[in-house]
C-alpha cells in the first residue's frame, strides 16, 4: 500500500487507484475516486473521473452513497439525465439503511444539487428553486466545483420563474467576491451570467460575458471553458446575422466536440452547418452535417442524434432542396407532435419540432398549414413557461409565415409584431433572415408606416434579394 500512497502524493491518481486494488484493497481505491474526483470536475475532466469509476468493481461502486453520486454528477455532464434518478435513489437508500450514522451535510447539499438540476431541465422552475436555494445554503463557504455548479443552476432556475434581476444580481455579487486563485468558480458563475443573458435575449450582455469568458479560459488554459466560450459567441453572432464571425466562433467551439458535453458538441456544429447555409456555402455545410451525423453515432444518444437528422434537413431546405426535406417530415417514423421537453429547447439552436414546422411551411398546404402551427403551438407552451426568449421569437417569426400562407394578415401581423416586439431589443434577427421572401411585403409596410424603425430596416436589408443571405424557406 506505501505504493499506492506514494503514487497519490505524486497526484498520480490513477496508478494509485491501480496500485490499490492490486492489492486487494477496495476501499482505498473507492476513497481515492472520492477523494480526488471534485478536483476533476473543477478541470473540466469528467471523462477521467468516468474511467475511475470504470476501474472499480461494480459492488463497490453500488455501495457507496459517494460514488453513486460522483457518477451522478457525471451523467449530469453528459446530459444521460434519465440516468441520474435511479443513481440518486440508490445512494439515499444507502443513507437511510446506514442508520448508524447522521447523513453526511455535504452528500444531502449534493443530493439537492442534483434534484435541482433535473428539476431545471423538466421545465419545473419553483421545483429546482427549492431544490438549489437548500444545496448553495448547505454549500455556502464550501468553494467546490458542486458548490459553484449549485449557485450558476440557482441563477438559471430563478430566470426561470421570472426573477432574472436577482439571478443577475447574486452572480455578479458571487464573481465580484470570488478568488482569483480558484478560476473554476469564475468561470462557472461567468458560464452562468452568459447562459441568464443568452435564455433572456440579450445578446449583447451574452457576448460581453462570453468574452470574459474566452479570457479567462484563455490565460487558465481551460480548454472546455474556451470551447463554451467559443459556442456562446458563436450563438451571439449568428442570432445578430454577423455570419463570418458566427462561423469563425463555430469552428473554433467544433474543434473541441470531443471535450464539449455531448448537446453543446451537437448544437455547436449544428451552429456551424446552418451559418454555412445562411452565407450561401452549400458544400461546407454539408460537411458538417457529415461529420455531425457521425458524432451523433458515436453518442449514440435519442436526443444527438434527431438533432443531426434534423439539421441536415434544415440545411436542405435552405439550400432549395425541398424533396428530402419532405421525405424526413412524413417519414412515419417521426414523432413530431408530442410537446418537446424543455431540455431539448433550452437555448439550443436546433429544435427538430421547429425544423419539421418550417418544412410543413414551405409545402404550403392547406394541411401541412395546419400542422406547422400545431407544431408551434407545442414548442411555444414550455418556452413561455420556462421563459426562453430566443425559443419564443422563432416561434413567432414561424408563426407568422404560416399566418400569411393561410390567409390571415391579421393574425400574422399580430405574430410578426409579437417576434418584432421580443427582438428589437438587442437586434435578434437570424430569425428574420432564415425566414426569408414570405415575410418581405408585411415588413415593408411596417417599414413605411414607422420609417423611424431601424429594426425593421435591418430585417429588410438583410432580405433584399441581391443579398446572398436571404432565405428562400422558412
Amino acid at each position: 500500500m506505501r505504493a499506492s500512497a506514494w503514487l497519490e502524493g505524486q497526484n498520480l491518481v490513477s496508478e494509485s487507484i491501480e496500485h490499490a486494488l492490486a492489492a486487494n484493497d477496495e476501499t482505498r481505491a473507492a476513497e481515492l475516486v472520492e477523494r480526488h474526483a471534485q478536483t476533476e470536475f473543477a478541470e473540466d475532466r469528467w471523462y477521467v473521473i468516468e474511467r475511475w469509476l470504470a476501474m472499480l468493481p461494480n459492488q463497490v461502486r453500488r455501495g457507496r452513497p459517494r460514488l453513486l453520486l460522483v457518477e451522478a454528477g457525471v451523467r449530469n455532464l453528459q446530459h444521460q439525465l434519465a440516468r441520474v434518478p435511479p443513481l440518486i435513489d440508490e445512494a439515499e437508500a444507502l443513507m437511510v439503511a446506514d442508520g448508524s450514522a447522521e447523513p453526511d451535510p455535504a452528500v444531502t447539499a449534493l443530493i439537492a444539487h442534483l434534484r435541482g438540476f433535473l428539476a431545471y431541465y423538466e421545465g419545473e422552475g419553483e421545483r429546482s428553486l427549492r431544490y438549489l436555494e437548500e444545496a448553495v445554503g448547505s454549500l455556502a463557504g464550501a468553494r467546490t466545483w458542486f458548490s459553484c455548479d449549485a449557485e450558476m443552476f440557482l441563477a438559471l432556475a430563478r430566470c426561470m420563474v421570472g426573477q432574472q434581476d436577482r439571478a443577475l444580481a447574486s452572480l455578479r455579487a458571487a464573481l465580484k467576491a470570488a478568488d482569483r486563485s480558484q478560476p473554476f468558480l469564475q468561470s462557472r458563475l461567468l458560464g452562468g451570467l452568459t447562459f441568464a443573458h443568452l435564455l433572456g435575449g440579450q445578446l449583447l450582455a451574452a457576448r460581453l460575458q462570453a468574452q470574459r469568458l474566452a479570457h479567462l479560459a484563455t490565460t487558465q488554459n481551460m480548454r472546455l471553458n474556451k470551447a463554451w466560450s467559443q459556442y456562446f459567441l458563436g450563438c451571439s453572432y449568428l442570432h445578430a446575422a454577423e455570419l463570418a464571425n458566427a462561423a469563425d466562433r463555430f469552428e473554433h467551439a467544433a474543434t473541441a466536440r470531443y471535450l464539449l458535453e455531448p448537446p453543446a458538441a451537437v448544437d455547436a456544429m449544428a451552429g456551424l452547418a446552418l451559418t454555412r447555409a445562411l452565407m450561401g456555402h452549400r458544400d461546407q455545410a454539408a460537411t458538417v452535417c457529415d461529420q455531425l451525423a457521425r458524432l451523433a453515432h458515436e453518442l449514440d444518444e435519442d436526443d444527438c442524434l434527431a438533432v443531426a437528422q434534423s439539421i441536415r434537413v434544415r440545411v436542405a431546405l435552405l439550400c432549395g432542396e425541398t424533396a428530402a426535406a419532405d421525405q424526413w417530415v412524413l417519414a412515419p417514423n417521426m414523432d413530431m407532435d408530442t410537446q418537446p421537453a424543455p431540455h431539448t429547447l433550452f437555448c439550443w439552436l436546433e429544435v427538430p419540432q421547429l425544423t419539421a414546422a418550417r418544412v410543413l411551411i414551405a409545402e404550403g398546404a392547406t394541411t401541412e398549414l395546419e400542422r406547422a402551427l400545431d407544431l408551434l403551438a407545442t414548442v411555444r407552451k414550455p418556452a413561455a413557461e420556462c421563459r426562453f426568449q430566443g425559443q419564443l421569437i422563432e416561434v413567432a417569426v414561424l408563426e407568422a409565415v404560416a399566418l400569411e400562407r393561410q390567409g390571415h394578415p391579421e393574425r400574422a401581423a399580430a405574430a410578426l409584431d409579437e417576434a418584432i416586439s421580443l427582438a428589437r431589443p438587442d437586434n435578434w434577427l437570424r430569425p428574420f433572415l432564415e425566414s426569408g421572401a414570405p415575410l418581405r411585403d408585411r415588413l415593408a409596410r411596417l417599414a413605411e408606416t414607422a420609417p423611424e424603425d431601424a429594426f425593421v430596416k435591418r430585417i429588410l436589408h438583410l432580405l433584399e434579394p441581391e443579398q446572398p443571405n436571404a432565405a428562400k424557406h422558412p
